[in-house]
């Protein structure tokens, strides 16, 4: 630890000088301190105030200690320090020691030493410490021609004299700094919501905003006015995710009803798809890669194109269904979804969009579903929150093959990659596996140690207990079939050897 400066409010902005002698910040309590890292003789805590506002930014000037202050109802503030960078007087003997034994007399300083002393008290006195005046004062509502705005966010180029500055409104300013006065270089609104964040790059030809509510980031040349990046992420929670199968591509689905697609080479999300109406629940790739299945609560599952990035496909029940779970056998021509509300599986043909069955047994709601991943099975697993776990043939009959009771709610099943096997995750923090042909159990794995807290079956049902309850919410196998990776509702991710029943 360098230094310690105190400091009686929040603060909110801090800037170095040129020179890394001198530090600036600001506070809640619509006050600038200006202290210095070494000690200074002519500095102490130099406390600027006058502002009617918070102070959102503070700056020093590329070679001297001026200073811009920009304030949360949109003033600019230009400060003039009545010093130079040389006038900084640094102090000498600063770790002087104290006497250890005050009526030693081996400690008793000399007369000589005291005059010194007298000396330095009376420079003291007559020393010219660091002081602010300010220079001009300016309302930036002027340029946006708005009333009461708010900042919300600012960054400064020392080098090029650039400032940004970015309101609730969504505008941003760009300023010319340079000289005594400045100048509007740009003014634009990028969005309806907040600007949280600002950044300028290096060259200063870059201006970087951020739009944390709705995930959004823009990256704006300001000379020829054109967009450099643009890239925004889901309004609200990212509920669902999928790997293409070369591994190139990630399809997500979040609470906004958006459908995204990244690329995992770039990490930028190059489409969006906005059909779904309401929260998207579920989202798959056919074994080709060229298309995606989404299902929402919207009542629809719809198909997108990988090539011409369309919606081709939507499909739908006879009666208003909110979908939970998709999901798309391996030669990507049978659709099944689960309802949330009806308890049935819904199985369409993709190519005629029509429905082919509606498979009732499940006494809940249908969490998770999926076809087995052998080419030309068409077995199809699902788990339910009635505490069973059911598997069925998509084709040959329409009814429930088998029906394998669990200890608890099931929240999720996945096949392992040669269909011989699947596994089901359950409330209790369980993972069970079975063998795809038999049905018996092969495998059990008690994760609820390593999910932190979670719910006993003896505990009663009440808030608190259900705050504590973890589990896995989704599961998936290694490619080799030997792993399985589990997350949900805790912190952790876990990935277990499936015939050691063991964490690695």
């Amino acid at each position: 630890m360098e230094r310690v400066y105190p400091c009686s409010n929040k603060i909110v902005c801090i800037c170095w000088s040129h020179d890394s002698r001198l530090l600036c910040y600001g506070s809640n309590d619509m006050t600038i301190h200006v202290v210095g890292f070494v000690k200074f003789e002519n500095l102490r805590d130099c406390q600027i105030g006058g502002h009617t506002n918070i102070v959102i930014g503070s700056y020093f000037q590329s070679n001297n200690y001026d200073l811009f202050t920009v304030t949360r109802h949109g003033f600019l503030s230009m400060w003039s320090c009545s010093m130079k960078v040389e006038d900084l007087i640094v102090a000498k003997n600063l770790f002087k020691r104290k006497p250890e034994n005050p009526d030693s007399e081996d400690d008793v300083v000399p007369d000589e030493e005291n005059n010194e002393d007298m000396e330095k008290i009376a420079k003291k006195k007559r020393t010219r410490f660091l002081t602010y005046s300010r220079k001009s004062k300016t309302s930036l509502s002027k340029y946006l021609k708005k009333e009461n705005v708010t900042a919300t966010s600012s960054s400064y180029k020392p080098e090029t004299r650039v400032m940004v500055v970015a309101f609730g409104s969504g505008d941003f300013l760009i300023l010319d700094l340079s000289g005594d006065d400045h100048h509007l270089i740009h003014v634009l609104n990028i969005s309806h919501s907040t600007v949280t964040s600002t950044c300028i790059n290096s060259s200063g030809d870059w201006v970087a905003l951020g739009v944390s509510g709705l995930g959004q980031i823009v990256v704006w040349e300001w000379q020829s006015e054109t967009h450099i990046l643009k890239q925004q992420g889901h309004f609200n929670s990212m509920k669902v995710i999928s790997y293409s199968p070369d591994g190139l591509y990630l399809v997500t689905g979040g609470d906004d009803g958006k459908v995204k697609i990244w690329s995992t080479e770039s990490s930028f999300c190059f489409m969006t798809f906005e059909e779904h109406k309401a929260e998207v629940t579920g989202v798959v790739f056919t074994q080709s890669g060229k298309a995606i299945i989404t299902c929402s609560l919207d009542g629809t599952v719809r198909a997108f194109d990988m090539i011409r990035y369309r919606n081709f496909k939507t499909l739908t029940s006879l009666k208003a269904t909110q979908f939970s779970c998709v999901t798309v056998d391996s030669s990507g021509e049978l659709v099944a979804a689960g309802g949330q509300d009806s308890h049935n599986i819904y199985l369409w043909s993709l190519q005629r969009g029509s429905l082919l069955e509606i498979l009732g047994g499940h006494e809940g709601p249908i969490v998770s579903i999926q076809f087995s991943l052998r080419l030309g099975s068409s077995k199809l697993i699902s788990t339910s929150w009635d505490k069973t776990v059911k598997v069925w043939d998509a084709i040959a009959n329409t009814t429930a093959k088998e029906t394998l009771p669990l200890f608890s709610d099931g929240t999720c099943v996945a096949f392992k990659p040669d269909g011989e096997q699947f596994a089901v995750a359950t409330m209790n923090g369980h993972i069970t596996m079975f063998n795809a042909d038999t049905l018996r159990q092969e495998y059990c794995i008690e994760g609820k140690n390593d999910l932190g807290a979670w719910q006993e079956d003896t505990d009663k049902v009440h808030a608190n207990v259900n705050l504590k309850a973890n589990y896995f919410s989704t599961i998936s196998y290694s490619p080799n079939g030997e792993y399985i990776i589990g997350g949900g509702k805790s912190k952790y991710v876990c990935i277990y050897s499936v015939k050691d029943e063991l964490t690695n």
